[in-house]
């Protein structure tokens, strides 16, 4: 029996046609790190007079995980997909699309699931199906910009068919010197808007998503998601001068502010377009730090929680410009075969 090895563990994502689905096609996440854990719900009983448990009895089970790793310009279409909405896809031009995202804050979003599959070449593979991140945390600092979420998973599917193997392929990070941060009092304001030239760290969350639903249907696991309010924590910190000191003027007087963050990559497509994130939101100032050294800037950090603006119609709305073309014709099964057998070389 072959040793299951951590470093060999490669992970895949299939977005599932309806929820809990199987998968036409899969995507490999190379930079993802995913840590599972199976969650039991067990009730043991024990008969007056016996000290000990006698019966063992599963009441509920399902995977909890999390996933982590660097922004990227591609996967992380994936993750606003499952956390934000499914987007609006404008026409591709010059071999590039843009994605848009614009969640309703008043009803249901239609968001993706996925199917992860966790394998090691030649190896054993496990599978998850009606995966949903049920948090979004993002953090742009000087040294790296990363991302975690916490993932909810139906019961494990232990010992599968390996789905196919790895292969490179070429990724676009997220680097600090690719962030910008703006800030406005109206969302039409970002446009004309300067870049902050103290910012020194972003953090954007979203929590609690959902709540499984589990009804009696003789069946383990859940059924379906229902929303929640979710919490919500945006983090500036700045540089303690007459910029990084107007917000608390934003404070006292409960005002909205408006966020853009700006990611810009390379060159993609035929065009002159570059790979680009550009999340924009409207908050609330909550909170505020105690006054830091920061490598020798005196620097302050404001806390905001993610609010709906009557006039904008919205909370936040992504726009991500990507030379993916499709999110579910990365790696079909129709010519898994090819390439196991070396005629693909790379998809």
């Amino acid at each position: 029996m072959p040793e299951r090895m951590s470093v060999y563990q490669y992970l895949l994502v299939g977005v599932e046609p309806t929820p809990g689905g199987a998968p036409s096609s899969w995507r490999q996440m190379p930079y993802w790190e995913f840590t599972p854990a199976i969650d039991p719900d067990v009730e043991t009983y024990r008969s007056p007079g016996v000290a000990f448990a006698q019966v063992a009895s599963l009441i509920d089970e399902r995977v909890e995980g999390t996933l982590r790793g660097p922004i990227d310009y591609e996967s992380i279409l994936w993750l606003a997909s499952a956390v934000l909405c499914q987007p609006d896809n404008a026409t591709p031009v010059d071999g590039v699309r843009l994605y848009t995202y614009s969640p309703v804050s008043d009803a249901a979003n239609t968001r993706d699931t996925w199917t992860l599959h966790q394998a090691q070449s030649g190896g054993r593979a496990q599978q998850m199906a009606f995966t949903a991140p049920r948090s979004l945390n993002l953090n742009l600092d000087l040294e790296a910009c990363t991302f975690e979420c916490d993932v909810l998973a139906q019961p494990l599917e232990d010992d599968v068919t390996l789905v196919g193997v790895p292969y490179e392929r070429d990724m676009q990070p997220v680097a600090p010197p690719h962030v910008m941060v703006y800030l406005a009092d109206t969302a039409a304001g970002l446009t004309g808007a300067s870049a902050l030239e103290r910012a020194r760290r972003v953090q954007w969350g979203l929590t609690e998503l959902y709540n499984p639903v589990r009804p009696l249907d003789g069946v383990m696991g859940y059924s379906a998601l229902t929303d929640l309010a979710p919490g919500s924590t945006v983090k500036l910190l700045m540089a303690a001068d007459a910029e990084g000191m107007a917000l608390l003027t934003t404070m006292r007087d409960g005002a909205t502010k408006f966020m853009r963050l700006v990611m810009q990559g390379e060159s993609i497509g035929s065009g002159s377009d570059v790979a680009t994130i550009q999340m924009d939101t409207a908050l609330k100032c909550v909170n505020v730090s105690p006054f830091e050294d920061d490598d020798g800037l005196y620097a302050i950090e404001w806390e905001f929680e993610i609010a709906h603006d009557a006039t904008w119609g919205r909370a936040m709305q992504w726009q991500i410009t990507s030379e993916v073309l499709s999110m579910t014709a990365i790696w079909s099964l129709d010519f898994e075969q090819d390439y196991n057998s070396g005629m693909l070389a790379a998809i």
